[in-house]
């Protein structure tokens, strides 16, 4: 039991990791981060968050 939890344990974290690694490669590629996640927010601003707000225009 011990055994199989400290393994799922390990798994977990490992998958943690290169998440968090891949997670720092995507910010890494696109370099005006903070800019690009700036547009992200202005244009999921704009779509709408409620499908009747996103047919209206």
């Amino acid at each position: 039991m011990k055994c199989t939890y400290i393994k799922r344990v390990a798994c977990c974290n490992a998958l943690r990791k290169t998440f968090w690694r891949s997670r720092r490669q995507h910010e890494r590629d696109s370099a005006t981060n903070s800019y690009s996640s700036h547009l992200h927010a202005r244009r999921n601003q704009q779509r709408g968050v409620f499908p009747s707000e996103r047919f209206a225009a």
